[in-house]
């Protein structure tokens, strides 16, 4: 936190397992600045990227894959108590 007022986090996180003919991976990251026009209530803006790596291989050359990438801009509001 700058202040009580001014808040910053970031996350970031990676998954990744295999399982007989099974591969996938998960990455994400995201970032965000947080303003508390009271002690309760604030509001944020940030920004959120995921990727999402699905692969499936038989292995008779036939082979499955789901590859999704994911990355917006949030505005939310904030309470807490």
């Amino acid at each position: 936190a700058f202040n009580s007022r001014v808040h910053v986090k970031m996350d970031v996180g990676w998954l990744s397992a295999n399982y007989e003919d099974y591969e996938g991976r998960f990455y994400y990251a995201s970032i965000a600045g947080e303003y508390r026009f009271t002690e309760r209530f604030g509001a944020g803006l940030g920004y959120e990227f995921t990727d999402v790596d699905f692969n499936y291989d038989k292995g008779n050359g036939d082979e499955t894959e789901f590859d999704m990438l994911f990355d917006s801009l949030q505005v939310y509001l904030t309470y807490s108590f």
